[in-house]
C-alpha cells in the first residue's frame, strides 16, 4: 500500500505556534534520548541516502566531504530537505594541524 498524505495539523495556519514548537521539541527529545538517528558510521550515512533516493528523493547537491565530515541533503517528494550528516570526532580538529 502507498503512503496517504492527508494533511499533518502543524502545517495549517491556525495550529498555535507554541503547540507546534512542543511537538517539534519533543520529536527531537526523543530522536536525541532513542539516538535514532545517530550515525556512527559513513556507510550508514551512505546507506540511508540509497533508501531516500530509491523511495523518489532527490540529492540536492553532491556529498560534502571534509575529511573529518560528510554531509548529504535528500529533497523528499514532500519537499522536505533531510540533511543527512557523519561527523568523525576523532578526525575533528586534526585537519588545522
Amino acid at each position: 500500500m502507498g503512503r496517504i498524505h492527508l494533511f499533518e495539523f502543524e502545517d495549517l495556519e491556525w495550529f498555535p505556534a507554541f503547540l507546534r514548537d512542543y511537538g517539534t521539541d519533543f520529536l527531537q527529545f526523543l530522536s536525541n534520548k532513542t539516538k535514532m538517528y545517530k550515525m556512527e558510521k559513513l556507510n550508514q550515512v551512505n546507506e540511508i541516502a540509497a533508501k531516500g533516493l530509491k523511495a523518489g528523493g532527490i540529492e540536492i547537491k553532491p556529498m560534502i566531504d571534509e575529511g573529518y565530515m560528510q554531509i548529504r541533503k535528500i529533497e523528499d517528494f514532500d519537499g522536505h530537505v533531510w540533511h543527512i550528516t557523519h561527523l568523525n570526532i576523532e578526525k575533528f580538529g586534526q585537519e588545522s594541524k
